[in-house]
């Protein structure tokens, strides 16, 4: 259970972090708060528009060096609705404010440290829309060897 509380975690403090956070909706005036989702992207997403914008908090990998302990690694995908040509700046802004508090609290549930962090813009946008992807490292608990 270990990856899925980090995941169910960080998820809990983007969503406390992007409480106020307020950006358009697809094809609408509107502005809506952002959906943050744990694992995967609902079937219908590409279908509607109530997800966007939206923060993807997801699990990649966990490494085991038994000389400089575990790390899992949690991806983070940012998508905004960019129908101008300055709406990338939603997705900026919203990394802006997720980067920030990650930076800033380093340690989640007060059991899993950041130790790095990589955020990049995929080579090709699907327009109307804006992705940008993160993926976070963070220290985990590793079992003491036990010797038989």
């Amino acid at each position: 259970m270990t990856h899925a509380r980090l995941v169910e975690e960080l998820a809990a403090e983007i969503k406390r972090t992007c409480a106020q956070v307020k950006l358009p909706l697809e094809a609408s005036e509107s502005l809506v708060g952002v959906e943050v989702l744990e694992n995967y992207l609902p079937e219908d997403l590409f279908e509607s528009t109530e997800y966007l914008p939206f923060v993807l908090v997801e699990y990649l990998e966990t490494v085991d060096d038994f000389k400089d302990g575990s790390a899992a690694h949690i991806g983070l995908t940012i998508g905004t609705y960019a129908a101008n040509k300055d709406g990338w700046h939603d997705a900026f802004h919203l990394m802006e404010v997720i980067r920030q508090r990650v930076l800033e609290l380093r340690v989640i549930a007060k059991r899993f440290r950041l130790t790095g962090a990589r955020w990049q813009a995929p080579d090709t946008q699907p327009t109307p829309f804006y992705y940008l992807v993160a993926e976070l490292t963070f220290d985990i608990f590793q079992a003491a060897e036990q010797l038989r």
